[in-house]
């Protein structure tokens, strides 16, 4: 562990994949969550969408005592040399605690190590998060933007 991490949360950091057991004891407040950004599932859905993480490898998920994170290797086209690691989401159980956003910040490195293992150079991030962009950076160093254009149909 980095000692920006400890200087900026203030307790040590454990982070862990997570497993089945932790969703009895992590899972409310995150399928709260989830629900409320997509409110066409029900709290089965959800659960087994969870669940089916899991043992995923083309998924990272971790949690701390008071942080999640979602991650997930994709390739954006077939003839693309590398995948991309793309986040999911980056929640701390109470997103107005610096404390558990400071923590949920960790994770990022975590992305990093974790994009670097699986051979490739790109993780997008802020897709949704409660981490705020520059504290985003200080984990990543510099930041890119790409425009996306697209249309409903």
């Amino acid at each position: 562990m980095s000692a920006t991490a400890e200087k900026l949360t203030e307790t040590p950091i454990n982070i862990r994949r997570f497993s089945e057991a932790d969703l009895s004891q992590h899972g409310g407040w995150i399928m709260k969550r989830l629900m409320e950004r997509y409110p066409q599932h029900n709290e089965r859905s959800i659960a087994n969408f969870l669940r089916g993480l899991l043992d995923s490898n083309e998924h990272l998920f971790l949690y701390q005592d008071h942080a999640v994170a979602l991650a997930q290797v994709v390739r954006t086209f077939t003839l693309e040399a590398l995948p991309v690691v793309q986040e999911r989401f980056v929640w701390a159980e109470d997103p107005n605690n610096i404390l558990h956003v400071n923590a949920a910040a960790v994770f990022y490195e975590r992305f990093a190590d974790w994009a670097k293992s699986m051979e490739t150079d790109k993780i997008v991030v802020e897709e949704m998060t409660d981490v705020p962009h520059e504290k985003i950076k200080e984990k990543l160093g510099r930041l890119y933007t790409a425009p996306l254009t697209f249309a409903r149909v």
